[in-house]
């Protein structure tokens, strides 16, 4: 998944950092690193959530 994606998938449910964040039960700094075009990027329970949360509202990821 990439930065792209994950800043895709917040922005689709209108959240701030802190509010997704809290939704996928991670610090506010790791939504920033995964929305960071660094080497970061979410994983297991995280990674599945946000999965999740794209099919729920149609984005499709980049794999």
């Amino acid at each position: 998944m990439t930065a792209a994606d994950v800043r895709a998938i917040r922005a689709i449910y209108a959240e701030t950092p802190t509010q997704f964040a809290r939704r996928l039960g991670v610090a506010r700094s790791t939504v920033y690193r995964w929305e960071s075009d660094g080497d970061r990027s979410p994983t297991g329970l995280a990674l599945k959530a946000l999965r999740r949360l794209a099919k729920k509202r149609g984005v499709t990821l980049s794999d």
